[in-house]
């Protein structure tokens, strides 16, 4: 929901790009819950990969524009339980095969969303409800049943930064199929948050 209304209020590829955060919170959890080492070098890196946040986000913009602050909010408050969500995955597949929690996942967001959705179900068409479905069930689906198999024998540390390749892939095609685009300084940012996500890797090793 944070990352649906961080896409309409802002450039959708910002929202996409700060997802390179998402390593950082899921190596604080990862520390928190199983124990993995974040290394010497964990901290300075992550106040670098904020920095590099602050520049995908808000370029050079100064004051800095009301509707850019809310949309990146709105984007680090998705990134921050995605991130989670990859440590406790990889919590749970340590008892659970990965088909178990790619359903419970989907099972238990199901009701709570259909609730949230319902008032404004009279909007969504035939056709709207075909791309609905076809969300759920490619990227959605398929997509989580492929993760959680990879995530069964990845680090969590590691997965987050592999999950990042979605960012990079989602930025080109908003490019070349949406004309979203981003300037230089926003590239340097996220220059920035994808070496230091591949950076601090090592030192959990």
């Amino acid at each position: 929901m944070c990352f649906t209304e961080a896409i309409r209020l802002g450039n959708p590829t910002t929202a996409v790009l700060l997802q390179k955060t998402q390593p950082s919170f899921a190596a604080l959890l990862a520390r928190l819950l199983l124990r993995e080492r974040l290394g010497r070098r964990f901290w300075f890196c992550l106040l670098l990969a904020f920095c590099g946040a602050w520049l995908v986000s808000f370029d050079t913009a100064l004051p800095l524009p009301s509707g850019r602050i809310a949309a990146a909010l709105l984007a680090l408050a998705a990134t921050a339980p995605w991130g989670g969500a990859t440590v406790l995955g990889r919590y749970l597949l340590r008892k659970l095969p990965f088909t178990t929690v790619t359903a419970l996942r989907i099972v238990l967001a199901a009701p709570p969303l259909l609730a949230l959705a319902g008032a404004q179900a009279s909007r969504v068409g035939a056709r709207e409800m075909g791309l609905l479905v076809i969300l759920a069930v490619v990227p959605g689906l398929l997509a989580l049943l492929v993760y959680y198999r990879g995530l069964a024998g990845t680090r969590a540390s590691l997965a987050a930064v592999a999950e990042l390749s979605f960012p990079a892939t989602a930025a080109l095609l908003n490019w070349t199929l949406l004309d979203f685009r981003i300037s230089a300084v926003h590239v340097a940012g996220f220059a920035v948050l994808w070496a230091i996500s591949l950076k601090w890797e090592p030192s959990n090793a």
